[in-house]
């Protein structure tokens, strides 16, 4: 898929079919996170847990259950948990790994969801920690859930939908 039709197509998706996500697509998903900008080349900043047996996406389910979000992953077969060191530039390297990686599997057919405010505002981050073996000294800063969408939406156009000033 061309650059702009991948822009284009790229969207939330809140319903999976549970089909699942091929392992060469996984790991060119990957790939797209890793040759993400990070702040001053510190690669080591950045890890990411791939959570895609039904045992470890039922865990992480029930901790985030816990905080009342239902299931907050919405029925995808696969979470990646992005993890940084904490601080401002951990979470903007943090959302540079997902564009790319939700652009990626845009390309690839797959539908995502950018996953953040359940994780951040969970009252049991140590045990989603624990979970997604996060090391110490990194905080969970957000994720993608990741599958086969349920469904397809329209292509979005590319004209601008906010303001926007030219000076």
């Amino acid at each position: 898929m061309e650059l702009y039709e991948t822009l284009a197509a790229r969207h939330s998706t809140r319903s999976f079919t549970g089909g699942k996500v091929p392992e060469d697509a996984l790991t060119r998903i990957l790939r797209a996170g890793r040759a993400a900008p990070v702040g001053m080349g510190r690669f080591s900043d950045v890890k990411l847990t791939v959570v895609e047996t039904a045992e470890g996406m039922n865990r992480l389910r029930a901790v985030l259950a816990k905080d009342g979000a239902g299931d907050a992953l919405y029925g995808a077969p696969v979470f990646i948990a992005v993890a940084s060191k904490e601080g401002p530039v951990g979470f903007l390297n943090a959302g540079a790994v997902i564009e790319n990686m939700l652009l990626a599997a845009a390309a690839e057919g797959l539908g995502t969801c950018f996953i953040a405010g359940c994780l951040l505002g969970s009252k049991h981050k140590a045990e989603l920690a624990s979970v997604l073996k996060v090391p110490e000294g990194f905080e969970i800063m957000s994720g993608v859930a990741l599958g086969v969408a349920a469904g397809s939406a329209p292509k979005k156009a590319l004209e601008a939908e906010f303001e926007t000033k030219r000076i």
